[in-house]
């Protein structure tokens, strides 16, 4: 078990069930003291796995419909700026609104722009 995965089950479960050196060890929080900062940590757990599945390609069928994303297909190795358009019920090229030739694979939400400063 990694030291993250360590830390994970810490944040989770308020204790560290394994120790990498003694197997036997345990971990365990105060619960009185630490109950605030565990809370945090959870949401903030939460947040970070949030966060991680939006940089990950997930099946066009979980895709919002409300919005543009980014699209790709198993076989085409760049990813095109798509929205579906129900008028068409279909995922459409969201800078002229024709419709891909073959249905996408893939979406991913669009990264958000640059703070300006």
């Amino acid at each position: 078990m990694s030291a993250l995965d360590d830390f994970l089950k810490f944040i989770e479960n308020g204790s560290v069930l394994t120790d990498p050196i003694d197997a036997t060890s345990s971990m365990h929080i105060n619960a009185y003291y630490d109950h605030y900062f565990l809370e945090d940590a959870k949401r903030s757990l939460a947040d970070i796995r949030t966060r991680i599945a939006e940089l990950e390609w997930q099946p066009i069928e979980t895709a919002p419909k409300d919005k543009v994303v980014l699209v790709t297909w198993k076989y085409h190795k760049y990813p095109k700026r798509g929205i579906w358009l129900s008028k068409k019920n279909a995922w459409c090229y969201f800078r002229n609104s024709d419709e891909f030739r073959n249905k996408p694979d893939y979406w991913m939400p669009l990264p958000k722009p640059p703070e300006l400063p």
